[in-house]
Parts: structure tokens; C-alpha cells; sequence
């Protein structure tokens, strides 16, 4: 006869299996059923049709918009302020003390993109994040690249400083968008001190316009 320790430990292990069992199931089920994110990914001079795709929230409401991308360069904030910016006041406090990045480097991605807005007359709903916008690059795989709005917005003084970008239905707009990285150089809390945007390097960059419904990217080829 078996003793009673040994039925316990029989109980214990059949119990522990069933449950090994029951986790692996839920794993299984879930990634079965996991939902996927279609991606589509343009060149340059392609069409994008956002179709209610999205940077960052649903209710932006894209339908009717579409986005081309026409050129990409890297520029120092030097040459962008002297090439696009149209209100100076914008910049003004923002670079020097704190934000010691480097004026004659290239360490901005600008690319032109070309929005146009199909949608009915009369019809002004939806806008496009530009603070949902960022662009990944092989040779800068650390670096969070996102678009500069306080350049774009010196270049656009007409958005007030908004990152919703929207324009009349019927009609297309270009726009310059600057993105850059950031380091800091102080832990936080102080990480609003010594910033700076690093170089980047030459290399085969990316520009991902939407995460949400669609993945939307542009391939923007080697800069």
C-alpha cells in the first residue's frame, strides 16, 4: 500500500500539469486570435491614401486625405531656418542656453510632404498629427526621431503653434517637416536642461506617417 505522502505528491504533480496545460492553451488562443496590423509602405512620389489610418487617435478622421512624400534630406537647423522659416519670433529663447545642439550640423530629417485633402466641399473634418509622425533609420536605430514642431511651426506660422494640420477640402498644401532626435545630457528631473539634438548620420531612412487601422510608411531611401 502506498503511502499517504505519496498520493499527495501524485495529486501535487497532476495538479501542477494541469494547470501547465491550461496556461499553454491561453497562450495558444491568444496568439491565435491576436489582431494584426496590416502595413503598407510607399517611396517617394507615391500616393498615400490614409483612409481614416492613423497616427495617433481614431477620430482624426482622415478619410478623403492623401500624402506624398517628394523629397528628403538631412540639414542643419541653420540652413532650415534660412531655407523655410517665415516667422522668426518662434525661435526666439529656444536655442542657446538650454538646448546647446550643435546650429551647424545636420541633425535634422526634412522632408517635403504634400497633402492633399479630397474630402466634399465644405467638408473640414479630420486633420493629420504631426506629433504622431516619426522616422526610424538603420544607421540611427537608438535614436527616437520625431518631427521638430517648434521649426515646423516657424515655417507654418499660420498652424499657431497646433500639430493637427488640416487644409480646405479641393486643395493641396507642401510642408517642410523637420524631425530630429534628442539627448539629454542631465538625469531627470532636470532633463529639460543641456538638450541636444545629435547628428544624424547619412544612411537609409524611413518616415512612418500612420500606427493605427494602417501602418503607413514611406521609405525614404538612402539620405
Amino acid at each position: 500500500m502506498r503511502p499517504a505522502w505519496h498520493k499527495r505528491l501524485t495529486l501535487t504533480a497532476l495538479l501542477a500539469l494541469f494547470i501547465v496545460c491550461l496556461l499553454a492553451g491561453r497562450i495558444w488562443y491568444v496568439n491565435a486570435h491576436a489582431q494584426t496590423i496590416p502595413s503598407n509602405t510607399a517611396k517617394l512620389g507615391d500616393s498615400v491614401p490614409l483612409e481614416g489610418a492613423f497616427a495617433e487617435y481614431a477620430y482624426e478622421n482622415t478619410d478623403g486625405y492623401l500624402v506624398k512624400a517628394t523629397r528628403a534630406r538631412r540639414m542643419s537647423v541653420k540652413d532650415y531656418i534660412a531655407t523655410y522659416t517665415v516667422d522668426q519670433t518662434v525661435l526666439e529663447g529656444h536655442y542657446g542656453e538650454f538646448d546647446i545642439t550643435d546650429l551647424d550640423a545636420p541633425t535634422l530629417i526634412v522632408v517635403d510632404l504634400e497633402i492633399t485633402n479630397e474630402k466634399g466641399p465644405g467638408d473640414e473634418r479630420g486633420y493629420l498629427n504631426s506629433i504622431g509622425w516619426s522616422v526610424k533609420g538603420a544607421s540611427n536605430p537608438e535614436i527616437w526621431i520625431r518631427a521638430n514642431s517648434l521649426l515646423l511651426e516657424s515655417s507654418i506660422p499660420q498652424a499657431q503653434g497646433a500639430y493637427q494640420l488640416s487644409i480646405k477640402p479641393e486643395t493641396s498644401y507642401t510642408v517642410h517637416v523637420p524631425f530630429s532626435g534628442i539627448s539629454r545630457h542631465r538625469p531627470f528631473p532636470g532633463s529639460d536642461h543641456n538638450a541636444a539634438s545629435p547628428e544624424l548620420v547619412s544612411g537609409t531612412y524611413e518616415l512612418v506617417l500612420t500606427k493605427g487601422k494602417v501602418r503607413n510608411s514611406i521609405d525614404l531611401g538612402s539620405i
